[in-house]
């Protein structure tokens, strides 16, 4: 009995030395306390309706620094903790989704009665954190409020909602910047009332260390979590015309510098990227959650979490998957469009100073879509979202009043659809990926007619990306701004290159391999075409006609009985002719930078090679242009009502 009372004695005294050990770490002597090589740490905002007490700052400095004293006299480590961290990705601002018919889902408000129940009944051993791995923006009419310019500014809907739903921190993901750096710094300056963070963004002037934070120190009922953010450098904008040096630079890099640094700060690390997973074909990723979870367990001995984005990948959807723990360390991502909240729950328990993992879960909890048409006795009923389902007390405090912001403009009728079928939704899904779509024939001939007021002067030609189509719009009806917008749900710019017809005729064979092939829609993992394929297919203004034979295959396929306006594309191979892009596929994105397609391609067929000619960024919106083209028309339809959308400019052929 002496003997364990004494050896207790002894392993408590050693585990209390071993900890301040770990938690002083580079230590000068005298009263400047803890330092360390190569950061600066110091104090920033925290939200108040978040979990953390703290927040501190981490940065990339010369020399040597200090550490603030409440990251090394913490607290003797409680025995154990339960750390439970909910995570969205990708929301695309999907606050709350409108529907006159079915009645208003209240994604966000569904989550904040999960998080607040859950944070209602944390004891003194628990922890419940609330994180987002980017891509808040573009997709939704919140959108419209956060203007294209600081006068146009009202506010940042996404950043707003989050911050009251307690969001604890966020990264920022490639669509933070679609209206450019200064907007999206600007916003986070106006409306966002937690960190957030990004590593591997370098050289901006406005996503800078007045705006952004490589990587933070949380403090949550004395657990110190380390959570640094990564943004994807495949599909970012760089060097734009606003903030021509900024950059996205290598993301193992950033983690190879900062999590040694952290170290001996942290007892737990959350690595937030935004740079897809690689199992996933949605995206060309290269470098993902997978590559992220493998460098970090070679750097830090501490629990990990990578929570990820981009991709919208549905991970853990059913329960931990033993595919999603690389090397010791969780993967999680929560699909998009705010349709699961993700959570996991780790048990920490404290060995010798240090907190290890005893036990973990993950798993995606659905939120729910209203449907009041829908009545009680029903299979589908309890499945639904009803008022008992979320918060209605936020609803209305927090989201109505910006509903009421956006309602009138996005009520606002548009115009009326002509009677052609290639319109609806049901064609657009079906048309968009297989060869010739009727909506993206007629935006694109809108395009090059609207093209009289662009900078520079006309355009010969446009082309649009079929990812780029979301949705159609019925036939004979009034179509609202609220519906168009659903149509074309991404604020990409119309940027134009000024191409020679050989360039133009190399374009279209790269064209011609990006096609879902007749295949790839039978058999086992059949292609989806109501998915979003990431392959960069384009569809173009009526002056390009041409024809694409499949081959045996996608790296076969070729595009012949090629003309330009007319002329067969032999006797125009040295002219040279303006053609409009979205400025997402002019910076090379889905396969344009001469990079690997994928998404189901095989990885040895590469892109062409777009993003390297110089181009005019006209600061247009194409999906406001579109509109204008078509307030100024009257009505949606061809512009000669005798024909069809579809005229045959693309055919395809075995």
């Amino acid at each position: 009995m002496r003997f364990t009372k004494h050896l207790g004695l002894t392993l408590l005294i050693c585990s209390i030395f071993l900890f301040s050990l770990a938690a002083e770490g580079i230590k000068e002597q005298g009263s400047t306390g803890a330092t360390a090589q190569g950061i600066t740490i110091s104090e920033g905002i925290h939200n108040p309706n978040g979990a953390f007490s703290n927040v501190f700052i981490v940065r990339k400095t010369p020399g040597i620094s200090n550490i603030p004293e409440k990251l090394t006299n913490t607290p003797f480590l409680r025995p154990s903790v339960k750390l439970t961290v909910f995570h969205i990705n990708d929301l695309h601002g999907h606050i709350t989704d409108q529907n006159k018919t079915k009645g208003d889902t209240h994604r966000v408000s569904q989550m904040v009665s999960l998080i607040t129940k859950e944070r209602s009944n944390e004891k003194t051993n628990e922890v419940v954190l609330f994180v987002s791995a980017g891509d808040e923006h573009t997709g939704t009419p919140f959108d419209e409020l956060s203007g294209w310019s600081t006068q146009e500014y009202k506010k940042d809907p996404a950043y707003e909602v989050l911050g009251k739903a307690g969001l604890d921190v966020s990264v920022i993901g490639n669509h933070e910047v679609d209206r450019d750096y200064d907007m999206a710094a600007y916003a986070i300056e106006k409306d966002a009332s937690f960190p957030v963070v990004s590593a591997n963004i370098a050289k901006s002037a406005f996503l800078n260390n007045k705006t952004i934070s490589p990587a933070i120190i949380g403090i949550a009922n004395g657990l110190r979590i380390g959570i640094i953010g990564l943004t994807t450098p495949d599909e970012t904008k760089e060097h734009t015309a606003k903030d021509p040096q900024a950059e996205i630079t290598a993301p193992l890099q950033a983690l190879d510098y900062y999590i040694p640094k952290m170290e001996n700060y942290v007892d737990v690390f959350i690595l937030l990227d935004h740079l897809g997973n690689e199992a996933d074909t949605r995206h060309h990723v290269s470098v993902g959650d997978q590559a992220v979870a493998k460098r970090a367990a070679e750097l830090s001995s501490k629990p990990i979490l990578v929570i990820g984005g981009h991709t919208h990948s549905e991970l853990n959807k059913d329960g931990l998957d033993n595919k999603n723990v690389i090397d010791g360390v969780l993967v999680a991502q929560a699909g998009s469009y705010g349709q699961y909240l993700g959570k996991i729950q780790i048990q920490l328990e404290q060995k010798l100073g240090i907190y290890t993992e005893a036990a973990k879960e993950a798993q995606l909890i659905p939120i729910k879509t209203r449907d009041d048409r829908i009545k009680p006795g029903s299979t589908a009923f309890n499945s639904m979202e009803h008022d008992s389902d979320y918060d209605i007390a936020f609803e209305r405090a927090v989201v109505n009043p910006i509903l009421s912001l956006v309602s009138e403009k996005m009520e606002q009728p548009l115009a009326k659809v002509s009677n052609d079928p290639s319109f609806s939704t049901e064609q657009v899904l079906a048309q968009r990926y297989l060869g010739e779509c009727g909506m993206a024939n007629y935006m694109n001939d809108l395009i090059v007619t609207q093209s009289k007021n662009f900078p520079g002067g006309v355009v010969d030609f446009a082309a649009f990306n079929a990812s780029g189509l979301a949705k159609g719009v019925n036939s004979l009806s009034e179509v609202t701004y609220g519906a168009w917008f659903s149509v074309m749900p991404y604020a990409d710019n119309i940027v134009v290159f000024e191409l020679t017809g050989r360039e133009i005729q190399e374009l279209l064979q790269s064209n011609a391999k990006r096609l879902v092939r007749p295949e790839e829609l039978i058999g086992p993992g059949k292609a989806n075409l109501e998915d979003f394929i990431s392959r960069g297919f384009l569809h173009f203004s009526e002056g390009i006609r041409y024809t694409i034979y499949l081959g045996s295959e996608a790296s076969k396929a070729t595009a012949k009985q090629i003309t330009l306006k007319g002329l067969p594309i032999d006797e125009v191979l040295d002219k040279t002719y303006r053609v409009a892009f979205s400025s997402y596929i002019a910076s090379g994105f889905e396969g344009w930078k001469g990079n690997t397609i994928g998404s189901g391609l095989d990885e040895s067929i590469k892109g062409w090679d777009l993003a390297r000619f110089d181009k005019l960024d006209t600061g247009l919106v194409y999906r406001n242009e579109i509109i204008s083209a078509i307030r100024e028309k009257g009505t949606i339809g061809p512009k000669d009502p005798t024909r069809t959308l579809l005229d045959g400019r693309v055919a395809v052929k075995p």
